[in-house]
């Protein structure tokens, strides 16, 4: 089983696990209070003061477990990070290769289209020119679906 499915198991695991216990001993403890009020050796008010008090740990504790579920998700990040950083390239040095002298111009397209598929487009007419030195980057955003007027 892959670390990132490990993870979304144990987190979903930790969340039914949590919400169970809490359940449960909330339930207790209105039982065991109930009696205790019917026998005259505890008050409504203290049973609530309780509860809340309860109720206040309840969510500390569910916080603490969340930050171990998240934990678990960022180690199985590392590990796939560390897995693509530890493969070796597929692209071999050879040993009679020519190393390339420093370069000097420009680039310079103008009206270029680019798409993922033949005949359809992400980009159209697009020019740019870099000089040396000079780094450019160009980062796009996927367009969402429009919702019909």
């Amino acid at each position: 089983m892959p670390a990132q499915q490990r993870s979304t198991l144990i987190g979903s695991i930790n969340s039914l696990s949590s919400g169970l216990i809490t359940t449960l001993g909330t339930g207790a403890i209105l039982w065991v209070g109930a009696r205790h009020v019917l026998d005259g050796r505890l008050t409504l008010g203290s049973i609530l003061v309780f509860l809340v008090y309860l109720t206040s740990l309840q969510t500390q504790m569910k916080a603490l477990a969340e930050v171990y579920t998240k934990l678990q998700g960022l180690s199985a990040s590392v590990d796939r990070v560390l897995e693509i950083l530890e493969t070796d390239s597929d692209v071999r040095q050879k040993p009679d290769a020519v190393f390339l002298p420093a370069v000097r111009g420009h680039v310079q397209i103008e009206n270029v289209a680019f798409g993922y598929e033949p005949g359809r487009p992400v980009l159209r007419g697009i020019s740019l020119e870099t000089h040396p030195g000079q780094t450019l980057a160009i980062v796009a955003q996927r367009e969402r679906a429009r919702r019909p007027s």
